[in-house]
């Protein structure tokens, strides 16, 4: 360990002052002696401050005025205000409050010379937030920083995790579609027809009509009795495939026969349109296979073909029965019932609107995988011509529904497409090109049809 200069000097001074004492010296070396401890002693003067021989004259004017100066960290006053200073760097800064949080501030560093007069004008900013203020502010967007990187945390794990739920859900789901398929293809009758409606519900696959009936086919001829019972509304509709009803009767009977209500409710629906091999509506038929499908549950066609009979009743009370069973058969997702009641409506009330709703409603996909029904839609359309239901004429949304109606199958509507491009109406100028077109269409069905009549 090193002494400082002074403090060995002094001890030196007081071993030597020691020993001569001791040792009986002289009195003329211990006076020595002693004069040498007493300067040892006095310690050194310290350096001299420096001297102030210039002068900063501080200026302020306006609401400049009153502003809290310091120089180099210290306060020194308030403006205006002269300050004598040594030579050397200043560090000038002025502030005043503005409020609580904010304040004015002008600072500006710069040397100044020995003997020098600087005068310095202040000019403070404007408002801005005080150191404390400052600290407070940043201390909250910090939390508010942090308080917003833990909700995104929170909202990418969140997603992470569905993701991978996700991902998880679409293998498992890929691995059911995949063991589907591989016994569909081995010949499994409910594999087979559980394919063919995904094909047409198009809730897997891209929806395909024509695959769909394939499959529905092929389990069909495998046994599966509701492929039969999907089969036979295939042909019946023409949905997927050309329409053929006497296909449709004869997969409507073979999947009666084998116990399905669906095909139950098809005959006793072609006893009574007279769609059986007599050609003619048969009530007894209808009546045998209309107890056997109510029996069997199946509630939509049975439900509406029973509502269809009992409204043909002349009792009133029985009439309203009838409605209440075609509703009902409506509710449970039967689109033939939602026509029939639609028509029933019109027949009450031609501005009624729930005719619309049913009609709308008809013409969706069914959750059974059923497409829009083509009846539904011309009917829809003939509301918009005449402006039924609640609706404004407008023919060329009539048009629009008619072409779809045709699209599914039912060609009762080429002669209203006919009558429609001829005559124009509300929204739609007439086109005698496309009704020519047309009218020569709705001539060879009606020539067809009269045909086919004359060979029963």
């Amino acid at each position: 360990m090193t002494l400082p200069a002074s403090f060995a000097n002094a001890l030196s001074a007081l071993a030597t002052f020691a020993l001569l004492s001791l040792s009986g010296a002289p009195a003329a070396a211990q006076k020595s002696a002693t004069v040498a401890l007493q300067k040892a002693a006095v310690p050194a003067a310290p350096p001299a401050a420096p001297v102030a021989t210039s002068m900063l004259r501080i200026a302020c004017i306006d609401d400049n005025v009153n502003a809290e100066i310091s120089i180099n960290g210290k306060f020194r006053g308030e403006c205006p205000m002269d300050m004598p200073l040594a030579e050397g760097e200043v560090r000038l800064r002025a502030t005043k409050r503005v409020d609580e949080e904010r304040e004015r501030v002008y600072q500006r560093t710069f040397r100044i010379g020995e003997g020098v007069v600087k005068r310095e004008e202040i000019e403070l900013g404007a408002p801005q937030l005080t150191a404390a203020a400052q600290r407070l502010a940043d201390e909250r967007q910090r939390a508010e920083e942090q308080r917003l990187q833990a909700e995104r945390d929170a909202r990418e794990k969140v997603e992470r995790e569905r993701q991978a739920a996700e991902e998880k859900a679409t293998a498992s789901a890929q691995e059911a579609i995949a063991s589907l398929m591989r016994r569909a293809e081995a010949g499994e009758p409910a594999a087979m027809t559980e394919v063919g409606r995904i094909y047409e519900i198009g809730d897997v696959f891209t929806p395909n009509l024509h695959l769909s009936v394939q499959w529905y086919q092929k389990a069909a001829l495998a046994g599966d009795a509701q492929a039969m019972y999907r089969l036979a509304w295939k042909y019946e509709t023409g949905t997927g495939t050309v329409k053929d009803i006497a296909q449709a009767r004869s997969w409507y009977q073979k999947s009666a026969e084998a116990g399905n209500a669906g095909g139950m409710g098809g005959m006793a629906a072609f006893h009574f349109q007279g769609q059986m091999a007599g050609g003619t509506s048969d009530p007894v038929g209808t009546q045998i296979w209309l107890d056997k499908a109510l029996a069997a549950g199946d509630t939509p066609r049975a439900m509406a073909l029973r509502g269809v009979l009992l409204n043909e009743s002349k009792d009133p009370e029985q009439r309203r029965l009838g409605l209440a069973w075609i509703e009902r058969a409506a509710e449970a997702g039967s689109q033939t019932a939602m026509r029939v009641l639609a028509q029933l409506l019109l027949a009450q009330d031609r501005a009624d609107p729930r005719t619309v709703r049913w009609l709308l409603r008809a013409t969706e996909m069914q959750p059974d995988g059923s497409p829009g029904y083509g009846p539904a839609m011309s009917l829809l359309g003939r509301c918009y011509a005449l402006g039924w239901g609640g609706l404004p004429a407008n023919m060329l949304i009539a048009v629009s529904w008619y072409h779809k109606a045709l699209d599914r199958g039912d060609t009762s509507v080429v002669q209203a497409l006919a009558e429609a491009y001829n005559n124009g109406g509300p929204g739609m100028a007439p086109d005698p090109i496309k009704g020519m077109a047309f009218g020569f269409m709705a001539q060879a069905l009606r020539a067809k049809a009269a045909a086919a009549a004359n060979t029963r």
